[in-house]
């Protein structure tokens, strides 16, 4: 099959390599693994040079190990882009931020839970942009109504960061929640935050987010159920 189909002898390494890297938790800055992927790569010019087609396997193999060198790099310098400007650098007492609601609310005991997006720090009179998921618990008697993907807000407070489980063997929901980019998580009362009237933008997430809850209401009319996608 590999024979028939080359370019699986590429995909297959890299993908292994995304997969490693997600799934071990590595952590590398990418300068490390562009360093790392040109002496490879001189060192496989070399070789050939010197040996031309002798130990073929060998190469296959030398290949094989770099393109999944490859993928962590990606995923690694993906990590930097996101993690150089996270909103968990600028984590204060009493820090303002602007977050966008991604999805619709979860209906807890006493409070509403909504996954966010800060898109901003507020230091006064600066606004420094930001990236990064949270989840935000909103008192019940705050709300005046639901909100929905793209809405926006401001709030005050400090993200606290998740936690592990506390039982071993235990579902671990924070290891869960880190595949999906989602590290810290606040609860605000009412007077903690206020809406923006700042128009939300076109999105495919947000559309995607309505549509998804026009067919979950759909599905409950009529009767039909099952455990709802959560984060």
């Amino acid at each position: 099959m590999l024979r028939e189909n080359p370019i699986l002898r590429l995909i297959i390494p890299f993908l292994i390599g995304i997969i490693g890297y997600i799934s071990f938790g590595i952590r590398l800055h990418p300068l490390y693994f562009a360093l790392g992927l040109g002496l490879s790569t001189l060192l496989l010019i070399i070789w050939v040079q010197h040996f031309r087609f002798s130990f073929q396997w060998f190469i296959s193999l030398y290949l094989a190990l770099l393109w999944i060198f490859v993928g962590m790099g990606c995923v690694s310098f993906k990590d930097y882009l996101y993690y150089n400007n996270h909103y968990s650098k600028y984590l204060e007492e009493g820090n303002f931020w602007i977050a966008r609601i991604e999805d619709f609310g979860q209906q807890k005991s006493r409070s509403i839970k909504y996954l966010a997006y800060i898109e901003a720090f507020v230091d006064s009179p600066n606004i420094i942009p930001t990236q990064g998921k949270i989840l935000l618990y909103l008192e019940k008697d705050s709300l005046p109504q639901m909100f929905v993907p793209g809405e926006r807000i401001i709030f005050r407070g400090t993200p606290i960061a998740l936690q592990g489980p506390i039982l071993p063997g235990a579902f671990d929901y924070k290891k869960y929640l880190a595949r999906r980019g989602i590290f810290y998580q606040i609860y605000l009362k009412r007077f903690s935050w206020n809406t923006l009237n700042a128009p939300g933008t076109i999105s495919l997430k947000n559309w995607a987010a309505q549509s998804r809850h026009k067919l979950l209401v759909v599905m409950k009319t009529y009767g039909l159920t099952g455990h709802r996608y959560d984060w």
